[in-house]
């Protein structure tokens, strides 16, 4: 509504407004697309470059879980050495933080793990991917 040179708002329509905007849907946690655009393995790597599904087709499905869309609350992953299990657990962790940022706590055994992983796994991480380094 105008008067004279200034503008106001209804009371009414700007509270609609307001309202309708806090209770739109967040937006979808993509966290297969997340980990292709966001993981890149540094050159001394076994494989150097951005994430591959190609290379682990296995995990899509999990990744899809451990978004906020499925039904599952709990889940239990069983594998086998070296498969790439803490990267899956990286990729959850890092794009939650990303598309979802809010405080997470991730709990190691020990402070001497804890510290391991962080030095060699998510400090490279984030040294290796501009968009984990916006973000930390």
């Amino acid at each position: 509504v105008q008067y004279g040179r200034a503008y106001f708002a209804r009371a009414g329509e700007m509270g609609a407004a307001v309202i309708a905007q806090a209770l739109q849907p967040a937006p979808a946690v993509d966290l297969i697309g997340w980990t292709e655009d966001s993981i890149v393995f540094g050159p001394n790597d076994p494989f150097p470059g951005p994430y591959s599904f190609a290379r682990f087709p296995f995990f899509r499905e999990i990744l899809h879980e451990l978004g906020a869309e499925s039904p599952a609350r709990v889940g239990t992953l069983r594998k086998s050495a070296q498969i790439g299990g803490t990267i899956l657990g990286d990729a959850f962790l890092l794009g939650w933080l990303d598309l979802v940022p809010t405080q997470l706590m991730c709990v190691h055994p020990t402070l001497t793990q804890a510290r391991a992983w962080v030095n060699n796994k998510i400090k490279p991480a984030v040294r290796n991917s501009r968009r984990l380094q916006a973000i930390l």
